[in-house]
């Protein structure tokens, strides 16, 4: 069997699994709260101030098992590292997270 296909019915398989989780993986728009280099440059306000931001990017790196995962998202030619935690974020979305690959948009 040709290599891409074995790829693409594993993406497929992927994509199923977001979809049963109850998330649209292709949704029609996303409102992000900050770009990347905003984050960076509210960093001690949002952290002083513990305020939830959504941001939207580029999958670059991802690491860990277990129950929690390191990623590294990538906008408007920065990295964000972000951390992802089972008991923070619940089972749905650190499943989902987990279905994630390098390369691919999150928001």
């Amino acid at each position: 069997m040709d290599i891409n296909t074995d790829q693409q019915q594993v993406r497929l398989g992927k994509l199923e699994k977001i979809r049963a989780l109850g998330t649209e993986p292709y949704p029609y728009s996303f409102q992000r709260s900050h770009t990347v280099p905003e984050v960076f440059g509210q960093a001690e306000h949002l952290l002083k101030h513990q305020e939830t931001i959504t941001i939207a990017g580029r999958l670059m790196a991802v690491r860990g098992k277990g129950k929690a995962s390191f990623g590294n998202i990538q906008a408007q030619h920065m990295r964000l590292q972000i951390y992802v935690r089972l008991d923070a974020v619940g089972e749905n979305t650190f499943e989902m997270f987990k279905l994630c690959d390098i390369g691919d948009h999150l928001g």
